[in-house]
């Protein structure tokens, strides 16, 4: 036992065994001898396929719980085909399909620290959403996001819709300018009054205007003021329309002219409309229209200005008079959104699939100032892509009877394809009083009511807290693509009771790579939740699409006013399908250190002057035969 090259393992072992051996002999006449068992046969015992006839072990029932993890059970999809394809760890596919009736409703969440592949994996599904089968028209899309994300999957729809359809694809940056003027005051066409939703929208708009910057709601009476001024000024503009002028609007004066037009000192924006629409000239027949709105101007001016306004609100709220709080913060507002109180500019068209980018308007701080602006833009925002999936047959009947036919076909169509609302960087705006009082409350009503409306809603965001808790409770589809510390990672497991299993699977959820973001999906399904860990794997095509880098985008965008989407993204994705940013990294470092690299150009702009030199090599086959590769 003190030999030196024993290990101490083996001496403690020799130990154990005779003390082992004196402890038995005690016991009375048991006798104690060593006896070695064959060391070939636990060898071959051990190794697989050696022993063909079985082990020398005894045989016996293993327990449920040890037998269970060695069937051959493999996770199964409860859809059996939908476009968006997701696949497990071993490389199965998985389907996806929304809309589906194997779920209650359509709400997904998507929760995922920065870099993630929250925004990928909100493309891929709103790219799923639109390629349904089934449909026979592009569906109805909109995004309303804070960043460029979504920009690429319209760039990717504008190049494969045929081109007199391109235009039902748009991405939009908003910005505080006249040029991007938006009339919240706007009513469907033909209409002198608004509905009862948009009134509704209207009186909650201004009340978000009139409530002080420390407090979350509005003072007594506001709320009651700004529905009498609203319905004042619609029919004042409605008594007395306003007068039209070539110098308005020229181009639309002269085509009313060419129309046979014979105007007088008294024509109206009002009776252009009427005589647009009777000719078949719907869209400048809008255009006319929205000269003839009531502003916000128009709205202040009531409150200043309407005597029954002031014989019925002439109390004092807060220590003031409710009428002058309500006037002076609608002139407050007209000085800071100047858009506002001007005739629409900014036009979606006819488009279907909408992304709204917010970044430049959705403040970040800024005080309660900040606050306020961020809350008006979303609001505004959310009216402007999202009013029309709520119309109804009953509203065309509140509306002028020359122009029911017209609505009641638009209302018939919208309401039969399927919609879709998302909130990307929802995180922007959660945390905000004023909003979490208006925006999240018309979330939370939406999402109880998205079945009848045949309605998706999808909110995307870094924290589970972000997302109302109405809304965590009724979503059918929830994404984790991961949490960034251990304290949020245990709320996420008991928000969504998650079990040891998830947990874990959670924990080991890296950064997205080549074979894709990883991620936990919970499904809830006619037959029952559904748990799994997934990975979201998009081909190099739709990654360069969806990729959000700034390394990505900048060369991407280059190349596609060169070469067009088909072109760039084939390209691209042959070239670089990883992405740029570790060789734009590379280069950089390289351009430091002396390298060979051309010191006249930054990495970003030699890369695409290097992509645009190899494009013109190759011959232009666009994605399609690319993607044929990628499966």
């Amino acid at each position: 036992d003190d030999h030196p090259d024993l290990p101490a393992a083996a001496r403690a072992l020799r130990l154990q065994a005779g003390r082992l051996a004196r402890l038995v002999s005690g016991w009375g006449q048991a006798d104690v001898q060593e006896s070695v068992g064959d060391p070939l046969m636990g060898v071959c015992a051990a190794l697989p396929g050696l022993m063909p006839h079985g082990g020398p072990a005894p045989r016996a029932a293993a327990p449920l719980e040890a037998a269970w993890s060695f069937l051959p059970l493999r996770p199964a999809s409860p859809w059996r085909a939908g476009p968006l394809v997701l696949r497990t760890p071993e490389g199965k596919p998985m389907p996806f399909a929304p809309n589906s009736s194997r779920q209650p409703a359509w709400i997904d969440v998507g929760l995922a620290p920065m870099g993630g592949g929250k925004s990928v994996l909100l493309n891929a599904f709103n790219l799923a959403f639109c390629l349904q089968p089934g449909l026979t028209r592009l569906p109805w899309v909109s995004v309303i996001d804070v960043g460029p994300s979504s920009s690429g999957l319209v760039e990717l729809l504008k190049a494969a819709l045929p081109p007199e359809l391109a235009h039902q694809a748009v991405h939009h940056r908003l910005r505080l300018t006249p040029t991007e003027a938006f009339n919240p005051f706007d009513t469907p066409l033909g209409c002198r009054e608004p509905l009862p939703a948009q009134l509704s929208f209207l009186v909650n708009f201004l009340c978000l205007l009139a409530t002080p910057l420390d407090r979350a709601a509005p003072p007594p009476g506001v709320d009651g003021v700004a529905r009498l001024a609203v319905l004042a000024a619609y029919r004042e503009l409605a008594d007395r329309p306003r007068l039209a002028s070539a110098n308005a609007a020229p181009e639309l004066w002269d085509r009313a002219l060419s129309e046979g037009l014979q105007p007088d000192e008294a024509t109206s924006w009002w009776e252009l409309t009427d005589f647009f629409f009777d000719r078949g000239l719907t869209h400048q027949a809008l255009e006319a229209q929205r000269l003839a709105m009531p502003t916000l101007t128009d709205v202040a001016g009531q409150v200043r200005q309407h005597p029954g306004l002031r014989a019925a609100y002439n109390f004092q709220a807060d220590g003031q008079p409710v009428l002058d709080h309500v006037w002076r913060a609608l002139a407050e507002a007209v000085a800071a959104y100047r858009f506002l109180a001007l005739p629409t500019k900014l036009s979606l068209g006819d488009a279907r699939v909408v992304s709204l980018d917010l970044d430049e308007v959705a403040v970040r701080g800024g005080g309660a100032a900040g606050d306020r602006q961020t809350a008006v833009m979303y609001m505004l925002a959310r009216h402007l892509v999202g009013a029309r999936f709520f119309l109804t047959p009953a509203d065309a009947a509140l509306m002028p009877e020359p122009y029911r036919g017209h609505h009641l076909k638009l209302i018939e169509e919208i309401r039969q394809d399927p919609k879709r609302l998302c909130y990307d960087e929802l995180h922007r705006v959660a945390g905000q009083s004023a909003v979490a009082r208006q925006l999240l409350t018309d979330l939370e009503t939406s999402a109880r009511e998205s079945r009848k409306w045949n309605l998706s809603i999808g909110l995307y965001s870094q924290s589970w807290a972000d997302v109302p808790p109405v809304i965590l409770e009724l979503a059918t589809a929830v994404f984790l693509l991961g949490a960034g510390t251990d304290k949020g990672r245990a709320e996420i497991a008991e928000v969504f009771g998650l079990n040891r299993s998830l947990q874990a699977a959670l924990e080991r959820l890296g950064r997205p790579g080549p074979e894709g973001a990883g991620l936990v999906a919970l499904f809830k399904t006619a037959d029952g939740p559904a748990r799994q860990l997934l990975v979201n794997t998009v081909s190099p095509a739709l990654l360069w699409a969806f990729s959000t880098t700034t390394e990505d985008m900048t060369v991407r965008n280059a190349l596609y006013q060169a070469y067009g989407v088909e072109r760039t993204l084939s390209a691209l994705a042959e070239r670089w399908p990883t992405g740029l940013k570790v060789e734009a990294e590379r280069r950089r470092q390289a351009r430091e250190r002396g390298g060979p690299f051309e010191k006249k150009l930054d990495a970003l702009s030699e890369l695409t002057a290097e992509t645009a030199r190899w494009i013109d090599d190759r011959p232009a086959t666009g994605w399609r035969r690319q993607e044929e590769g990628t499966g």
